[in-house]
C-alpha cells in the first residue's frame, strides 16, 4: 500500500516540491521528518516505485530522493524513467541513498549523472550538505 504524504510548499522556493521514494515506509517517514527539521516543505513520498513516475509527471518536483534497492524496481532504472520524460526545465535534482557504500554503485551514478549520493542510516549533517548543493545548483540554472 502507498502511503503518500503532502506538506506545503518547499521553503527554498514556492515551485519546489520534494519526492522520496523508498519502499519502506519507515525510511520515508525517517527521511520526512529530518528534511522538515532543516526547514524544507512541499514533501511527498511513496513506498510505490511504479507511482513515483505518476508523481513526477503530475508534480515536476526539482528534487528527489531515491532508495536504490526496491524489490519492484531498482532506484536507477526508476530515476532512466523520470530522465525519460524530463525536459531540460524539469529534470530534477537526483540523490540517491542505499545501505551499501557508494564505490559501489559508482559507475551507475557517473553514467547517469545523478547529483549526490546518501549513504543509510542518513546523517543530518550529509542530507544538509546535499540540500546546500541542491540550492547552489539551482541559483545556477536561474542565472543561466
Amino acid at each position: 500500500m502507498d502511503a503518500s504524504m503532502e506538506e506545503g510548499s518547499n521553503t527554498m522556493s514556492q515551485s519546489h516540491e520534494i519526492l522520496l521514494v523508498d519502499d519502506q515506509k519507515e525510511n520515508n517517514l525517517i527521511l520526512t521528518l529530518l528534511l522538515r527539521r532543516l526547514g524544507c516543505k512541499g514533501i511527498v513520498s511513496t513506498e510505490c516505485p511504479n507511482l513515483a513516475t505518476t508523481i513526477f509527471s503530475d508534480r515536476k518536483p526539482k528534487l528527489v530522493f531515491m532508495d536504490i534497492s526496491m524489490p519492484k524496481q531498482s532506484g536507477f532504472a526508476l530515476v532512466e524513467s523520470i530522465y525519460r520524460i524530463s525536459t531540460t526545465e524539469t529534470r530534477p535534482y537526483v540523490c540517491m541513498i542505499s545501505g551499501h557504500q557508494q564505490s559501489m554503485h559508482q559507475k551507475q551514478i557517473d553514467n547517469l549523472g545523478i547529483e549526490a549520493f546518501i549513504e543509510k542510516p542518513i546523517d543530518v549533517n550529509q542530507l544538509k550538505a546535499v540540500l546546500d548543493h541542491f540550492k547552489h545548483t539551482q541559483k545556477g540554472q536561474a542565472a543561466a
